[in-house]
């Protein structure tokens, strides 16, 4: 598997009752976000201009462990 970092554009969300900031998968409604972080994942498959990723426990979210990236948020 090739390595590669993400990177992601944080977002705010509630958990446990507080306010807190995370990783989120680069999306298009998040667009305009300024990117604020790296992660690194395994690509497990480039398809054209997308890629299929392996997520990290970090922002793997109900029970998603993979998900399907455009490259230009990859390097």
């Amino acid at each position: 598997m090739k390595k590669a970092n993400l990177n992601c554009p944080r977002e705010r969300v509630f958990f446990n009752d507080l306010l807190v900031s995370q990783p989120a998968l680069p999306r298009r409604e998040l667009q305009g976000q300024q990117i604020e972080m790296s992660i690194e994942v395994d690509i497990l498959e480039e398809q054209g201009e997308q890629a299929l990723v392996l997520l990290p426990n970090l922002i793997a979210a109900n029970g998603q462990q993979t998900a399907l990236v455009h490259v230009q948020y990859l390097s």
